[in-house]
């Protein structure tokens, strides 16, 4: 891994336990951030439930990084996470709603995978070009995925000229590939995470290599989805 600039530290905002299509627990998930030591910062993010990250919010004491509650939300306009929010938001809103209901509880907004569609990349989606209008606090400008590259690279490629905020995260589905893309920000605190957020001092990183990725999930085998929803079944379960 490459060195951190002193005073800097390391967020992943995209993660995703067996609360919804993740194949770990959340200690699972929380144990491999602790052994691998280099996260400050741990967003939980489910499909549409806040289950996952209130767990995490729960074990919060026994780690030394730092938790922030988070949902990814299926709008009618593509995928939004919220950050630093309490309450569920029901899916199939639009853009817009979806957006208003997380500022309504001081959450933070971030498009996810913007330039993925639902057609390649196992029912994710992206709200494409509609992030330049919506009242976004940042895209996720480098995602994890093992099949979102060529997102990443439209995401890139569209935003650079766009006023809005740009960060990572590793989109993980397996305890093995958290902090795959990151987010480094100035601090170590989640006050500080959303302070760089909201001042845009904020950078999207890839850590892993992709092909790296790529054979973490691929040794999971095909049967992949088949483990999932046996693993749905036991969220919360340790």
């Amino acid at each position: 891994m490459n060195k951190i600039p002193s005073g800097y530290s390391l967020a992943d905002i995209h993660i995703h336990s067996d609360c919804s299509d993740g194949l770990d627990s959340v200690k699972t998930i929380l144990d491999k951030v602790k052994d691998d030591g280099f996260l400050s910062i741990v967003c939980v993010t489910d499909h549409d439930t806040l289950k996952g990250s209130e767990i995490a919010w729960e074990k919060r004491e026994n780690y030394s990084f730092e938790i922030i509650k988070g949902v990814e939300v299926m709008s009618g306009d593509g995928e939004i996470i919220g950050l630093f929010i309490n309450k569920n938001i029901p899916k199939g809103l639009s853009g817009e709603e979806t957006i208003k209901r997380i500022h309504n509880q001081n959450g933070l907004a971030i498009a996810t995978h913007p330039f993925v569609f639902p057609y390649l990349e196992l029912g994710g989606k992206g709200v494409g070009f509609k992030a330049r209008k919506l009242d976004l606090d940042g895209v996720e400008m480098i995602n994890g995925g093992p099949l979102a590259s060529y997102s990443n690279f439209f995401a890139r490629f569209f935003t650079a000229n766009w006023v809005l905020l740009r960060l990572g995260g590793s989109d993980s589905h397996l305890a093995k590939s958290v902090g795959s893309v990151v987010t480094i920000f100035p601090g170590e605190t989640a006050e500080d995470f959303r302070k760089a957020i909201l001042e845009n001092t904020v950078i999207p990183v890839r850590l892993k290599p992709i092909l790296k990725e790529v054979f973490i999930y691929g040794t999971h085998g095909l049967n992949f989805k088949a483990r999932i929803r046996r693993r749905k079944k036991r969220c919360g379960e340790d």
